[in-house]
This record gives C-alpha cells, sequence and structure tokens, in this order.
C-alpha cells in the first residue's frame, strides 16, 4: 500500500480538526454560526476522513465505504457557492439549488461498481498504477470529478457578474488581502498536483495535496482567530463592487440613519454578538446592499466598524460607570466573544486599551 501511517495521521488530524471546528461553529449564539458556514468547513473535514481512510489503506476491509462516500464529494463545490454568496448577503433562487444535482449525478456509478469485495479492492488499487483498465480510469475519472469541481467553482465564483469577485478580493483591506490572495492561489495549486496526481499515477502528488489542505485548514482557523473581523470585510468588499450604481436613490437617507443610529444607541442592536448585516437591514427596511453602501458612502465605514464604533462608545461608558465589572464582562455585554478581540477594537478606536482607559479616566475623575 503506497499510503503510510504519516498520511493517515495528518489526513485524519486534518479530518478530525475540521469537524471539531464545524461542531464549534453550530453551536448556537456563537459570532461564526451559520449553516453554510458549518456545511463548508465540515465537508472539508468529511474530505480528509475520506482521503485518509483511502491512504492508509483502511479501506481494504470495507471498500464499498469508499466508493459509497465519494458521491458526497461532490457537494462540496456547490457548498463553496453557497457560502460565497451567504457572505455577499444573497439569497438562492430555487433554480440555484440545482448545484447539488451533482452529488446525485455522482451516484449513479453506485449501482455499476462491483459489489465483490476482492473485484472492488483490485479496482481501487489501480489508482496507484500507471497501466490501467477502462474501469480504472473510470473510478480515476470519478475520484477527480470533486477536485475538478472545486477548482470550476472557485475560479468561476471570482469571475461571474463581470469579475465581482475578483474585484471584490481587491477591494480588501491591506491586512487581509495578502492572505485572500496567497490562500486562493494555495488553493489552486493544491487541487491541480491532486488532479495530476491521479492522471499521471504520481502518488506523492495526491498524497501532498491531502497533506496541504490539512495545513491550509488550520492557517485559516489561526487567520479567523487573529482577523476575526475577516468575513465581515470580505462581505463589504463584496457589496462595494456589487453597488457601482447607487440603490440609494429616491430613499430618505437622513432618516434610515436617524433610525439606525437609534436601533444600534437606544435599543442596544450591538450588542448581539450574531448581528449581521442582513438582520440589520431588515430592521431598517434595507437590503443588505444598500444599508452597506449607506454605511459606507454617508458615514465612510464598512459595517464590521460601525458596529464595533457603538461596541466601543457602550463600552467605554460601562467601563467608567460600572468600576467593579471585569473587562471581560464588559467585552461579553456589548457584542464581542471575546477579550482579545474586543481590546484589537477597543484599541483601534480609542487608542488605548480597555485596562489604560479606564485607568486614565478614573486618574483625571
Amino acid at each position: 500500500m503506497p499510503g503510510s501511517l504519516f498520511d493517515y495521521s495528518v489526513a485524519g488530524f486534518g479530518g478530525l480538526f475540521c469537524l471539531t471546528w464545524a461542531m464549534s461553529l453550530a453551536i448556537p449564539g456563537r459570532n461564526a454560526g451559520s449553516f453554510i458556514a458549518v456545511a463548508f468547513v465540515g465537508m472539508s473535514g468529511l474530505r480528509l476522513i475520506w482521503e485518509a481512510f483511502f491512504l492508509s489503506g483502511l479501506f481494504v476491509p470495507s471498500p464499498f465505504y469508499y466508493v459509497l462516500f465519494l458521491p458526497i464529494m461532490y457537494a462540496i463545490g456547490p457548498v463553496i457557492m453557497a457560502y460565497y454568496d451567504r457572505l455577499a448577503g444573497l439569497q438562492w433562487k430555487r433554480f440555484e439549488y440545482l448545484h447539488f444535482l451533482f452529488p446525485v449525478f455522482a451516484a449513479l456509478p453506485l449501482f455499476w461498481v462491483s459489489s465483490e469485495p476482492e473485484a472492488l479492492i483490485a479496482l481501487i488499487l489501480e489508482i496507484f498504477e500507471s497501466k490501467r483498465s477502462t474501469e480504472g480510469w473510470f473510478l480515476v475519472l470519478w475520484v477527480i470529478g470533486p477536485k475538478a469541481l472545486i477548482l470550476a467553482y472557485s475560479l468561476w465564483i471570482p469571475l461571474r457578474s463581470s469579475g465581482e469577485g475578483a474585484r471584490a478580493l481587491q477591494s480588501l483591506p491591506s491586512e487581509i488581502k495578502p492572505f485572500a490572495h496567497i490562500l486562493l492561489l494555495y488553493v489552486w495549486l493544491m487541487i491541480l498536483a491532486d488532479i495530476a496526481g491521479y492522471l499521471f499515477s504520481i502518488t506523492w502528488l495526491f498524497r501532498a495535496s491531502v497533506w496541504s489542505h490539512t495545513l491550509a485548514a488550520v492557517a485559516v482557523f489561526f487567520f479567523s482567530r487573529v482577523q476575526p473581523s475577516a468575513m465581515f470585510e470580505f462581505s463589504e468588499a463584496i457589496q462595494k463592487v456589487r453597488y457601482a450604481k447607487s440603490k440609494l436613490s429616491g430613499l430618505d437617507v437622513e432618516g434610515i440613519l436617524e433610525k439606525l443610529n437609534r436601533l444600534m444607541g437606544e435599543e442596544s442592536y450591538y450588542a448581539d454578538e450574531d448581528l449581521r448585516l442582513a438582520g440589520l437591514a431588515d430592521a431598517v427596511d434595507l437590503t443588505p446592499h444598500q444599508l452597506s453602501e449607506l454605511i459606507n458612502s454617508h458615514l465612510d465605514m464598512s459595517f464590521a466598524e460601525f458596529v464595533n464604533q457603538h461596541r466601543v462608545e457602550a463600552a467605554c461608558n460601562m467601563l467608567l460607570e460600572q468600576k467593579d465589572r471585569s473587562i471581560l464582562s464588559v467585552a461579553l455585554a456589548v457584542g464581542f466573544n471575546s477579550k482579545s478581540s474586543f481590546n484589537r477594537a477597543f484599541k483601534g478606536i480609542a487608542g488605548v486599551t480597555p485596562g489604560q482607559y479606564r485607568q486614565r479616566e478614573n486618574r483625571s475623575v
């Protein structure tokens, strides 16, 4: 078996890491939680577990399970597009769910594949051989189908709608843009190496692709901890390029701004750590595109900056008026989900940390 314990360990770790991450996103009340995010991260975890099952040779006792889970991998491409559209604030129409017919069609070969364990094991092992039977080539094409689909979606998404996604990448903040560009290029190279490895029987290439998938998953996870507003910023970037023509004409902008400030100030909408652009837009009777344009063009800030501004202002009052309250308690009360993200946002707006602010103001009283 060309695979090894190392392959099994790396892919297995990556799979369990992604599945654990997906379960954490599914916890009610978490800032990053959404069904699409859970599906996106969870599918990555399943793919790595499936690869570990193959590379380690664990499929030998039960080879049918290897092909049984293969059609599920065809859902990863459509899930990627669904996740992008979720960030863009778009609601899918009925016909767009047809993207998920790929897994359905990919399941049809299950009726053709031999149920004899010995024959199926021999067929799967042809993946590692340069000389293959017709059935062996069919299996290889079936296996690389999900990978080709991921590549197609990841290329199509940036280029569709007159290159909207590509322009969104270019308009990202400077602290996020390099990581996004490098990650996208890394993913493309990883998938191309994976496909080439299977087509030309270059075993180390598709093994290295699996290792790279694990590395990418861990890197994205830690980047999301360091830059918790990254998804907000990416969503904002999409919105910016989407409203090249103003969607605010004919609206009572001043009245909407007044209502918006009342919701954020008097009704403390900022305190909801799950506050999203779509939810706030609905509260002021706008579309997410309109609200995003309103905040950008009339307040000169992104949605994330707008929310954090209100959170920090409320935190300043709490820090001074409730002297016995801990900084973490204040952070949670105003809508942040961790002390580190609170400190970062607070210092970016107030110029000092929450602790320094409390000490400075108390001394001046």
